[in-house]
């Protein structure tokens, strides 16, 4: 088994991920363990979508286990089978790859936030960007397809980035989600920057595994279906809602994280 254990380290370290099964042995059944994608842009989030996503895997004798990555990287590992499943995406990426199944059980519904120094813009939906500079995560794809018409769009790895983008005045608009936004913007006193009330878009998102594992779509669906009848998803979200979020970004992250932010793509 240590010589398994070894191994199995040395593949993830090497990004070696998901095309071969791995197995564990558990009173003398195999379950097989499922390789899940997860963007590393947002943590506060992933909190709750992996617990409520784990719990489902659990429920149909699977056993999860997540690799981080940038957005863009993560959903081309599970896009092209290279790892089995992506924790969470909005309907958009089944056009970038087919080969991803969705399970078809909402596990929550985003909504996309537009930040802005004029709380009097008029923006209340995405074609309204097109006079604005904007600020996306890069390789979230329900955001950048949002601000595909604006007059520019420049990409920053996290929240963080894009709220200095906003702050240095290098966009007009940052696109956020809204419980991001609240948990790591909206304490922030001093920024001068207001999150529009309308939110741009509203957005159910899915869990997907590669079609290799397609087999698992429909149980999963009924174990997601299960736990929001026992309220355990409810649950899982009042939790994560009621945590204090200890990163928020101040005046102190945003200048630690240099003075001008990223340049524009």
């Amino acid at each position: 088994m240590g010589k398994v254990t070894t191994l199995f380290g040395l593949l993830l370290a090497l990004g070696v991920l998901g095309a071969a099964a791995s197995h564990a042995e558990s009173g003398g059944a195999v379950e097989a363990h499922i390789m899940v994608g997860v963007m590393d842009t947002e943590p506060p989030l992933n909190a709750p979508m992996q617990a409520i996503v784990r719990d489902a895997y659990v429920a149909i004798g699977r056993v999860p286990h997540f690799v981080f990555s940038p957005p863009r990287r993560s959903l081309m590992l599970a896009g092209t089978g290279m790892l089995d499943a992506e924790l969470f995406r909005a309907p958009d990426v089944e056009q970038l790859y087919p080969d991803l199944v969705r399970v078809d059980f909402p596990l929550y519904r985003v909504q996309v936030i537009a930040y802005t120094h004029d709380a009097t813009a008029p923006i209340y939906g995405c074609p309204d960007l097109r006079n604005y500079r904007v600020g996306v995560i890069r390789g979230i794809v329900l955001m950048e397809n949002c601000a595909e018409g604006a007059q520019q769009v420049a990409r920053a790895p996290d929240t963080a980035r894009l709220a200095q983008m906003l702050r240095n005045r290098r966009v007009d608009v940052i696109l956020v989600e809204r419980a991001m936004g609240e948990l790591q913007i909206a304490p922030v006193v001093g920024m001068e920057i207001v999150a529009l009330p309308q939110p741009l878009l509203t957005v159910p998102v899915h869990h997907y595994v590669h079609r290799k594992q397609a087999h698992l779509a429909a149980p999963l669906a009924e174990a997601l279906r299960d736990l929001h009848r026992n309220g355990e998803i409810d649950f899982r979200l009042a939790q994560w809602r009621t945590q204090a979020y200890p990163a928020a970004i101040g005046p102190e992250t945003l200048e630690a994280n240099g003075a001008d932010g990223p340049e524009p793509e």
